[in-house]
């Protein structure tokens, strides 16, 4: 699973911007601070905690042609970056992992729901939660 926490990270997807289009406003380093979740042990799913070593970096980018801020993630070991959502209040960053976070406290919820829903009972797509900050690069 601590393979996965980092790995699930690298978000696919690649969105590509352009100088003269956008120009980078806000990146933020974020830090995993407790991962919790579930693993199957002796024929039962039970609950455990996992190492929280995996970091990321959000990007916001003003841009001229379309409303507001775009967001991206990236993990950190990463060039890839991939698209999130903005609402009103959190800033969304979807599936194979959820990060959804906060600009104005700059703390994060992140979770990995794929596991244990496909039916396969092993360690090898554990469910997990964690949450985590965020501090201006």
């Amino acid at each position: 699973m601590l393979r996965q926490v980092g790995c699930v990270l690298i978000l696919i997807g690649f969105l590509p911007l352009h100088s003269a289009v956008a120009q980078e406003s806000h990146t933020w380093v974020c830090s995993l601070d407790k991962v919790t979740g579930f693993i199957f042990k002796d024929g039962n799913w039970v609950s455990t905690n996992f190492a929280a070593n995996s970091k990321f970096i959000i990007r916001g980018i003003e841009t001229k042609r379309s409303r507001g801020t775009i967001y991206q993630l990236r993990s950190a070991e990463s060039e890839n970056w991939s698209a999130c959502d903005v609402d009103d209040e959190y800033v969304s960053c979807p599936f194979p992992t959820e990060v959804l976070f906060d600009t104005r406290t700059l703390r994060f919820l992140w979770s990995y729901r794929a596991g244990y829903i496909d039916g396969r009972d092993d360690n090898q797509n554990s469910p997990a939660i964690g949450i985590g900050t965020c501090a201006p690069a």
